[in-house]
């Protein structure tokens, strides 16, 4: 079992705008799955460009504000 903390992990800002701090990335790490773990912080009353990854799938879970997530449209 791998123990990786947040305050251990770069932030950056990340394409769609957000203050993003990666945990894992399925690129960067030996992983079955082609899941990605990040915490992502967005400012009250700001947004994030809408974006497609093509290299993992996304799990969201909101904490501490309500977000309106777009949601995805089509195959």
């Amino acid at each position: 079992m791998a123990v990786i903390r947040l305050e251990d992990c770069p932030e950056f800002i990340a394409g769609d705008g957000c203050r993003l701090r990666e945990m894992l990335h399925p690129d960067k790490a030996d992983l079955r799955l082609r899941y990605s773990l990040a915490h992502a912080t967005v400012a009250a009353g700001e947004s994030t460009a809408a974006h497609r990854l093509t290299t993992s799938e996304v799990v969201l879970h909101h904490c501490r504000a309500r977000a309106d997530a777009p949601r995805r449209r089509g195959p």
